[in-house]
């Protein structure tokens, strides 16, 4: 069974006491297939897959940086910029060879701390914040330079997960009609709402699911949500469905929100349903990963799609590969796979990756960034 830190999707019931303060969106762009590539999930071919370590980063140790496995890591130049999605206590700064520099930015109250780190993004020479401030959100700019703040944006809808791209802001707002008209609001620098994207037109009582929805790698950026099996491309015009993967009989059903969420989620596990956790593109390479659960187990897949030949195939982690590959990270240019691998896991299986085991690395370090080259 996959460790219990893998992000699997649990809802509970939950009566929410505020709402947020909303101005209608200015206009509800429609999101067509037309252009999208379908896949049937059980008619795409079982390819096993192993891999082998390019180049590793191990993720300096400090009596004060301890960091668990599931990490957002953005990356300028110069340094490396970590976000613990589990422990969620600030952001941390290393060098490009994993050195630490400093915990740059810290959760809590004072003078240059914020409230909390919903998600971030590197843009130019400031660090941007989706903060979470109660019946609303902020986009706090904060100077890498400087280490401090150096403006805020107060947002008229609460966000989970944002990017930006060109002169356009994108906010994830999750499934619940009280946070957000639609899932997905676009707007521009000021914080005006331009258009909305999916209806969010659930309106029962349900904790919104908290996730990274956005992926950026090479130029393209992605959105991926729960409860969905379509992942959508994003520019600063639009927002289009990119991918459309059908689980048969495993879909997520039209009537899901429209039932009791308690009895709708019981229904949905003991039936078995897949998540899509991420999906990076390269030029030549499109990179999937999905979660497949059925009542207290789970199963982890990796779909690959040659954009030029248009090849598809899957690939199902078992034995050792489960807990090496379940954390990815992204992925670059060249089609190299990044995880963030904890470094016993990654000791223990030194002969499977070819690793010399004077690396340097010890067990109880924290997570190694490893770049792996897929083998043919």
């Amino acid at each position: 069974m996959v460790s219990r830190n893998l992000r699997i999707l649990k809802i509970f019931a939950f009566v929410f006491t505020f709402y947020a303060c909303e101005k209608p969106v200015k206009s509800n762009t429609g999101v067509g297939d037309e252009e999208s590539f379908t896949f049937v999930f059980d008619k795409i071919q079982m390819d096993s897959h192993s891999f082998e370590i390019y180049t590793l980063i191990p993720l300096e140790t400090t009596q004060n940086n301890f960091l668990s496995n599931n990490l957002t890591v953005k990356t300028t130049e110069d340094f490396i910029f970590v976000f613990d999605e589990k422990i969620r206590d600030g952001i941390h700064k290393f060098d490009q060879k994993g050195r630490y520099v400093s915990q740059i930015i810290s959760v809590g109250e004072g003078p240059e701390r914020v409230n909390s780190i919903a998600d971030f993004i590197i843009s130019g020479d400031n660090i941007e914040i989706l903060s979470g401030k109660g019946a609303y959100s902020e986009i706090i700019y904060f100077s890498i330079i400087g280490e401090k703040i150096v403006n805020k944006l107060k947002l008229e809808i609460i966000g989970f997960s944002f990017e930006k791209i060109g002169e356009t802001y994108y906010i994830y707002s999750s499934y619940n009609f009280p946070f957000a008209e639609y899932r997905v609001s676009k707007l521009d620098l000021q914080g005006n709402i331009i258009s909305g994207f999916l209806n969010n037109d659930y309106s029962g009582k349900m904790m919104p699911v908290i996730e990274r929805n956005f992926f950026t790698n090479n130029g393209s950026t992605f959105l991926t949500e729960s409860f969905s099996n379509k992942i959508y491309e994003l520019t600063e015009e639009a927002l289009k469905t990119k991918y459309i993967i059908d689980f048969g009989r495993n879909n997520i059903q039209q009537d899901f929100f429209e039932n009791d969420m308690m009895v709708a989620f019981e229904k949905l596990n003991n039936n078995g349903f897949f998540s899509i956790r991420n999906h990076f593109e390269s030029p030549d390479l499109g990179y999937t990963n999905l979660v497949f659960q059925k009542e207290n187990t789970s199963e982890l897949y990796q779909v690959f799609f040659d954009k030029r030949s248009k090849e598809i195939v899957k690939n199902k982690l078992e034995g050792p590969w489960i807990e090496l590959l379940q954390y990815p990270i992204g992925m670059t240019g060249s089609n190299l796979l990044i995880f963030s691998i904890p470094p016993k896991v990654l000791l223990q299986n030194a002969e499977l990756l070819n690793l010399q085991l004077n690396s340097g690395i010890e067990i109880d370090d924290n997570p190694v960034l490893a770049y792996l080259k897929l083998k043919k």
